[in-house]
């Protein structure tokens, strides 16, 4: 689990070194990268604890039957995606007739 640690802030600190850069250069586009960073790092600092204390929270049979109808649904929307559909037949057009120029149709009169 160290390992995984130190890969990420190995990621972030690239990243916010990459930003520096960046906006040296420009500094708008610097500004929006930090800021990605930021909420990166909330969100992978404060969601694992958020899911943690919400399985504690949660009786362990109401959260097998959450995982039962999960699992349900995903092979729902599974089976509809993969479902081949019936195709509904073309109405044909109507017939195409030939456009002759003017000059040809004076001399056939």
């Amino acid at each position: 689990m160290t390992v995984l640690f130190n890969m990420v802030g190995f990621v972030v600190v690239l990243f916010v070194v990459a930003a520096g850069f960046l906006y040296m250069f420009d500094p708008s586009r610097g500004m929006n990268l930090l800021k990605r960073i930021g909420v990166f790092l909330l969100v992978l600092l404060l969601l694992p604890g958020l899911f943690v204390q919400l399985l504690r929270a949660i009786d362990p049979m109401v959260l097998s039957l959450l995982f039962v109808l999960l699992c349900v649904g995903a092979y729902v929307a599974l089976v509809q995606r993969t479902r081949p559909r019936e195709r509904q037949p073309r109405i044909s057009s109507a017939e195409r007739t030939p456009v002759l120029p003017h000059a040809e149709t004076e001399e056939e009169e």
